[in-house]
């Protein structure tokens, strides 16, 4: 079950161990997001959730570096219907990321991300549901984004991770397919 995640965590140290590091920095990361379980036939809209946790930063020679996290994040939709209605999924989320760096404060980044659920309800108006049995234990992911430092200890990021796998363990033989899709605004303080 957490075969993903080792996998992950074993490929961030064996690509630590052969890059020709300068320096690795870490920082303290946290934000809001935009996320939906995004399909169009859905009767789901956007919901605000946020995220928090650490990242670090390999610095290489080259304008390419590694750049890992591990975060909380509240991801989920809200209904259309009853907008009060919120789905609410917290996940565990390891992405690893290339960094390709524009310029001295500009940066892109692109990789693969790995989410492990954490906890799944249903927040309603009426009574709280629990689905955590009926949602996948690990969502894989892909993300990209554009950030910025203003400051040299500060980074200000914008972030788009759209899932690849079908949130829900109910929904496959139906046709419908519910992916997480999340627009993340993060700062980021780096601590070196």
């Amino acid at each position: 079950m957490f075969k993903p995640t080792l996998i992950l965590i074993t490929l961030t140290c064996g690509l630590y161990s052969v890059l020709p590091a300068q320096s690795f920095s870490t920082g303290a990361k946290g934000g809001l997001n935009l996320a939906t379980l995004g399909n169009k036939e859905s009767n789901l809209n956007p919901r605000f959730g946020y995220h928090f946790g650490l990242s670090t930063v390999i610095e290489s020679k080259s304008t390419f570096t590694i750049q890992s996290e591990l975060f909380i994040s509240l991801q989920g939709a809200a209904d259309k219907a009853i907008p009060e209605r919120k789905n609410k999924y917290f996940y565990l989320n390891l992405p690893l990321l290339v960094r390709l760096q524009l310029n001295p404060t500009t940066f892109l980044n692109l990789g693969p991300q790995i989410g492990y659920l954490l906890d799944g309800k249903i927040k309603d108006p009426v009574q709280d549901q629990r689905v955590t049995d009926q949602l996948r234990s690990f969502d894989i992911a892909i993300a990209g984004g554009l950030g910025f430092n203003p400051v040299q200890v500060i980074s200000l990021e914008l972030r788009y991770v759209n899932s690849l796998n079908n949130t829900s363990v109910a929904s496959p033989g139906t046709g419908t397919k519910f992916q997480n899709k999340v627009l993340q605004l993060s700062a980021t303080y780096w601590l070196k």
